[in-house]
């Protein structure tokens, strides 16, 4: 069973995402903050990250950054889900290594399924096309 990590401080996309994703057959572990998503890794070890950007604490791109920046995370192929579609955010998570940069209000739940399935298949999953 593949392992996923959703890093959101939004309660319901939380329990969206954690639904959707426990029905596909993944184990799933939330996250509130980018604090706790970078402590959540180290003991669950997830194939794939949904990062918000936007959270209080430590934001999305603090969190990729350490997670890029750790041995044991720095594989970890890191989907943005964000509600910012602004190109300069954007560009920010592709240099530092989201595999994907998805923008929430553009993208079906069951759309997430399909963009998480083909991160996890290409080829080490960073570097992936983005949205």
């Amino acid at each position: 069973m593949q392992k996923i990590l959703i890093v959101d401080d939004d309660p319901q996309m939380q329990k969206l995402y954690s639904r959707l994703f426990s029905m596909e057959e993944y184990q799933v572990e939330v996250a509130e903050d980018g604090v706790a998503g970078v402590d959540r890794v180290r003991g669950f070890s997830p194939d794939i990250i949904l990062l918000d950007i936007m959270m209080k604490k430590m934001n999305g791109l603090q969190a990729l950054a350490a997670f890029k920046a750790s041995p044991t995370a720095r594989d970890i192929p890191v989907v943005v889900l964000s509600n910012i579609s602004d190109s300069r955010v954007v560009n920010d998570a592709k240099s530092k290594g989201a595999a994907q940069y998805v923008v929430k209000s553009e993208t079906e739940p069951q759309e997430m399924v399909e963009i998480v399935k083909e991160v996890l298949s290409s080829a080490g999953g960073a570097g992936a096309g983005f949205m």
